[in-house]
């Protein structure tokens, strides 16, 4: 009968060999035998000298001498002192700050741009909508925009008039902006060439030609007093 090494349980132990065994602090009952290794162990050790060795001829080919010297090299070549590495962290955030001012530059000339092209978009809508409501000549309509456009501004999507000192110019009710509307209307009393004026003798709309007759809004032909459905 085989001599274990270890046993769980004695019972089944020759009565002679009893003697010889050691309970461990794991409960199991090990041979005292000077030397003598558990069998799980030689295995533990067999398994990681085989991996050890498979390793190690990976590099059966590496000098270990020139290796080490290469390693030295590169860590003194990659070595830098606490101003080198300010050095470098303040010319990367200084060439991250020109880069971002110059995207900010050209950012800001696009919105510039673009705002100003959606306000001559907002005020010659408004003031072609105040116009054909207050009855100007359809020929006349671009000197009214182009009038306005030295006068307006949008501001907050409003079309907002200002003098030449850049003072508000107010409406009837002297409280609010005057209203492209009420502009409009007022350059009858400056211009009133550019207005259709009542049917009769030496009246503007006597002097339009067919084409310019045939351009005007039945809210136009309204306005002069001609009939709107021809």
């Amino acid at each position: 009968m085989p001599i274990n090494f270890a046993e769980k349980s004695l019972d089944n132990v020759d009565a002679s060999l009893k003697t010889h065994y050691e309970k461990g602090d794991d409960g199991v009952f090990y041979l005292n035998v000077t030397g003598a290794v558990a069998k799980s162990r030689l295995d533990e050790f067999r398994d990681n000298n085989v991996a050890l060795s498979e390793r190690l001829t990976k590099f059966k080919d590496v000098n270990l001498d020139e290796y080490n010297k290469l390693k030295t090299d590169a860590l003194a070549g990659t070595k830098y002192t606490d101003d080198d590495v300010t050095t470098m962290v303040e010319d990367r955030v200084k060439s991250m700050k020109t880069q971002f001012e110059a995207d900010k530059v050209t950012s800001d000339g696009q919105l510039s741009i673009a705002t100003a092209q959606l306000e001559t978009l907002l005020v010659d809508s408004a003031i072609r909508r105040a116009a054909t409501a207050a009855g100007v000549i359809p020929t006349a309509a671009d000197d009214v925009v182009l009038r306005a456009k030295s006068i307006y501004k949008i501001e907050e999507g409003v079309a907002v008039p200002y003098d030449a000192d850049g003072r508000t110019i107010y409406g009837k009710n002297g409280t609010s902006p005057m209203p492209p509307s009420e502009w409009v209307k007022s350059l009858k009393k400056t211009a009133s060439h550019l207005f259709i004026a009542s049917k009769g003798g030496g009246s503007v709309t006597s002097s339009l030609t067919a084409d310019q007759l045939s351009k005007l809004s039945p809210l136009q032909k309204i306005t002069a007093g001609l009939d709107a459905n021809k």
